[in-house]
């Protein structure tokens, strides 16, 4: 079904068949409205959705663009390989400076400050004393 805006709203002159129905019906009349009020709803955003400049203005900007372009695509393409090798340089003088975090701390051997047991080794031979946690347990190692 066509109906014309005025006709939905009964603004017709001389009174349509659907403009009179409309008028007298509440059901139809609230669907007209809905009707209507979706079509000012839309009307009203594209009116807001006018263009914010017009060909001329656009086709400049877009000239200007393209010429702007090239040039940070060839900083771009210098800049970043650059950037990648300065952090991996930066990477490598950082690790040459400090030690290794994986290097073991050196071991620190304490001797007790008087000898709890003294062994003598034989002229062509040497001796370690190892001391256990059992104050009564020494190991004797002759080599």
């Amino acid at each position: 079904m066509e109906a014309d805006p005025a006709e939905l709203a009964g603004r017709v002159q001389g009174g349509t068949p659907l403009a009179e129905h409309v008028s007298r019906c509440g059901q139809c009349r609230a669907v007209a409205e809905r009707i209507l009020a979706a079509q000012q709803e839309l009307a009203d955003a594209l009116a807001a959705a006018h263009p914010r400049l017009d060909v001329n203005e656009a086709i400049q900007l877009a000239r200007a663009e393209a010429r702007r372009a090239p040039r940070w695509r060839v900083v771009r393409r210098l800049a970043v390989p650059l950037a990648a090798a300065a952090a991996l340089a930066a990477l490598w003088l950082v690790s040459m400076r400090e030690p290794s975090k994986l290097e073991p701390p050196p071991r620190v051997v304490t001797l007790p400050a008087e000898p709890l047991l003294l062994v003598q080794a034989p002229a062509d031979r040497n001796v370690v004393v190892f001391e256990t946690e059992d104050p009564d347990i020494s190991v004797i190692w002759l080599y």
